[in-house]
């Protein structure tokens, strides 16, 4: 009877895309969905790249649930000190800077296995829990030369999110240089996922109101950042030299 099933059901529940074989059996593996969230964030810093290096999206961010309560990305901790990057939880006032204004962005829906989706929560944990890994600032100020630094536990936005789906099963989209790929470039490979494209505000209205990631976030400059912030350099430029 299931191989019965299966045959019968094979073409019409089985879509390709991007050479991915995605299987949709609803009534044999729960899927679940995670949401890719590319955007221009309003940072001068953000405006600069996109300015620069000619891209319409400079920022690149992972969802786990429907609620977007599970915001992920590879940023800034805080908005007034640069250096300190690295993984961070999101909401949509980090990204209007608290303030009333559109964010240009475009939303891509993915269904994931049970198995496939707590390999990528396992991911994101591991990482969490690993105190080396730091923003890759220096891939980002060397992009127009170098195309991508790849730099030891160092992840950009978009590297971040390649090396996640990667793991969760879309390898054959991009080559082992996670650090090559923009925003722009995950924005075009995902495109038969996209759900939305417009003012972010509009598709996450209602959700994510987490009131500390806002805060954390708005914090003022302190010497501990100051701290901090030479630490991130001097580790950032030292990893040149073991660099994998």
């Amino acid at each position: 009877m299931l191989l019965y099933f299966i045959e019968k059901h094979w073409r019409s529940r089985t879509v390709t895309r991007a050479g991915e074989l995605i299987f949709l059996y609803q009534g044999f593996c729960e899927m679940k969905n995670i949401y890719i969230v590319i955007s221009q964030t309003s940072t001068k810093f953000g405006r600069a790249i996109r300015n620069v290096w000619n891209m319409k999206y400079n920022h690149t961010a992972i969802v786990l649930d429907d609620d977007f309560s599970q915001w992920y990305s590879f940023a800034r901790r805080h908005h007034s000190a640069v250096l300190t990057g690295g993984l961070v939880k999101e909401n949509i006032q980090r990204y209007t800077l608290n303030q009333d204004r559109s964010i240009a962005s475009a939303v891509f829906c993915i269904k994931l296995s049970d198995k496939k989706y707590e390999e990528l929560e396992r991911s994101i944990r591991k990482i969490a829990c690993d105190g080396e890994y730091m923003y890759n600032l220096l891939s980002v100020l060397t992009y127009p030369v170098t195309k991508g630094l790849k730099t030891y536990k160092a992840f950009t936005c978009a590297e971040f999110v390649v090396y996640l789906l990667s793991n969760a099963g879309f390898g054959k989209m991009f080559d082992e240089k996670f650090s090559k790929y923009t925003p722009d470039d995950i924005a075009l490979f995902l495109n038969d996922y996209l759900i939305f494209e417009g003012d972010l505000r509009e598709f996450v209205a209602g959700k994510n109101k987490n009131e500390k990631v806002t805060a954390e976030y708005f914090q003022r400059f302190s010497r501990h950042d100051l701290k901090e912030s030479i630490v991130a350099l001097y580790r950032m430029f030292s990893r040149l030299f073991y660099r994998v």
